[in-house]
This record gives C-alpha cells, sequence and structure tokens, in this order.
C-alpha cells in the first residue's frame, strides 16, 4: 500500500487521533489485515480504489494485525480480513471475507452517500446482472450481424458462470468469427471456468482460507472465480500467495495458472508487474 491523503496506516498510538477523532467528522473505514493472509491482498487495493473514489469524504485507515495486535485484541478481531466502519468515535458496520466492489460501495453509501466520482458515470457493476443481460440479447436482436455483440454476450456468460450457454454463443459464429483472438480468449475462460465448475462459491472458500490459510486448493479456485468474474489483480495476488506457500503444491499449480492468466489479461503493464513479482519468487 501506498499510503495517500485518504488511505493511511494506523497504530495504537495514532488510532486514537487519526480513526476515533477524524471519524466525529468523517466517516473512517478500517482493515484489519495482515501480510500472509491472501484474501487480505485481495481486499486492499478494492478498498483503497473505492476510497479514493470518495476523494476525502470517507477515510480508510489500514491497521497490520501483526505490527498491532492489541487493536485486533481490542476490537476483538477473530477473523481476517475484517473491515470496520467507525461514525462518531464508534464502530457502526462492518463486514469480514472478501467482498465484491459493489457490496463495498453500498456499505460505504449507507453513512457517506454516493461517490461524487461516480455520479456522473455509475460504475458498470452496480448495475443488476439480468438487466445487462437482457440489454445485450435485445441489441443482439436489433443488430444480429454485428457479431462482437455476440463475442460481448459469451463473455458475460462466462462472467455469470454459465460455460455451457457460452459455449453454445461461440459455436453459433460464423467461422471466421470463431478463429479470432478475441473467440480463442473466451474459449480459454469457459475451459478455465470448467475446471472450478464443482468448487464451493466465493464466500464458501474464504470461509474455508480464513479457517485454514493453507488450504491450497481453495485459494486456486478462489483466484480462478475471481479472474473469471474480472478481478484480475486480485485473482494474481492469489496465485502469488499461492506460489509463495507451496510452489510445487499439485505439480507447479500456481505457476501454471499464472501463466494462463498472462495470457488472458488485456493490460500489459499488469502482466508485466506480476511476471517479475512471480520470477522473483521462483529466483
Amino acid at each position: 500500500m501506498t499510503p495517500t491523503a485518504h488511505v493511511f496506516d494506523a497504530t495504537v498510538a495514532s488510532f486514537e487521533l487519526e480513526v476515533l477523532q477524524k471519524s466525529l467528522t468523517t466517516p473512517v473505514l478500517v482493515d484489519f489485515w495482515a501480510p500472509w493472509c491472501g484474501p487480505c491482498q485481495s481486499l486492499g487495493p478494492i478498498l483503497e480504489r473505492v476510497v479514493n473514489d470518495y476523494a476525502g469524504s470517507v477515510l480508510l485507515a489500514k491497521v497490520d494485525t501483526d505490527k498491532e495486535p492489541q487493536l485486533a485484541q481490542a476490537f476483538g478481531i477473530r477473523s481476517l480480513p475484517t473491515v470496520m466502519m467507525f461514525k462518531d468515535g464508534q464502530p457502526v458496520d462492518g463486514f469480514m471475507g472478501l467482498k465484491k466492489e459493489s457490496e463495498i460501495r453500498a456499505l460505504i453509501e449507507r453513512h457517506a452517500g454516493p461517490a461524487p466520482a461516480l455520479e456522473a458515470e455509475p460504475n458498470v457493476e452496480l448495475v443488476d446482472p439480468n438487466e445487462r443481460l437482457e440489454a445485450l440479447q435485445l441489441k443482439i436482436s436489433a443488430e444480429p450481424e454485428k457479431h462482437e455483440l455476440k463475442q460481448e454476450l459469451a463473455q458475460l456468460l462466462v462472467r455469470f458462470q454459465q460455460a455451457d450457454e457460452a459455449d453454445a454463443v461461440l459455436d453459433a459464429l460464423p467461422e471466421k468469427f470463431r478463429e479470432e483472438k478475441a473467440t480463442l480468449r473466451l474459449r480459454q475462460q469457459i475451459a478455465l471456468l470448467r475446471s472450478v465448475n464443482d468448487s464451493p462459491s466465493e464466500p464458501e472458500l474464504l470461509a474455508q482460507l480464513n479457517q485454514n490459510p493453507d488450504d491450497h486448493r481453495a485459494r486456486h479456485q478462489l483466484a480462478t472465480l475471481l479472474l473469471l468474474a474480472g478481478a484480475e489483480e486480485n485473482a494474481l495476488d492469489l496465485y502469488l500467495e499461492l506460489l509463495k506457500r507451496d510452489r510445487n503444491f499439485d505439480e507447479g499449480l500456481a505457476r501454471r495458472s499464472l501463466i494462463a492468466a498472462f495470457d488472458l489479461i488485456e493490460d500489459p503493464e499488469l502482466v508485466a508487474t506480476y511476471r517479475r513479482r512471480m520470477a522473483s519468487l521462483l529466483n
């Protein structure tokens, strides 16, 4: 984490002033985390991004429970990550485990209203998924020859974990579109989806990891579900954590998954960053 005007580390010495006192005028979200906690590493960037959208009307305090065990004990922290919303000097809301960005935004809105950065352009994740699907199907009905819309539909179906439906959409494309890079990429995603088809849900996987941080299978399954949901950085963090904990698990599954993810992710800077991090762990 790089501290900013809105995101900062909190300690026993600073908590009274930086969290309790500030919360009298500005809501303060407190993230109780630890460096060894994979879900914490995934949640942190989401919290920072959301809080930064509020441009100072909400603050984020990060508490490293390894360094600040007194604070963890004082607030009864039993599971990581745990996030608490402080207002008027008191915790008033919160959650445990990894949450979707839309759920975090909803929590903050309950106490601080909508983010100024979102007023002009709503976040697509806040739109009801079924409405997005129906809107896209209407577009396809109106423009049946616009095959890129069908690729977009297949992508959305992958996000909804509907592998057979996504495959059927791609199978119906004309041959030249079936060989396009975008379609082949979607086929890779569908294969990934099928590889975790029988896995528990995200909340169940999070509960397993909170109970046993060395549950490598749960960490891999969660990372893959997040990758397919578009939370690419969070997924890569979890794959890296698995690599760090046991590089030989399931014949090098973490390394193989990272390489597969690099082929799928279209952000070259993100891929380059995580390639370097993977290389440093393997050296």
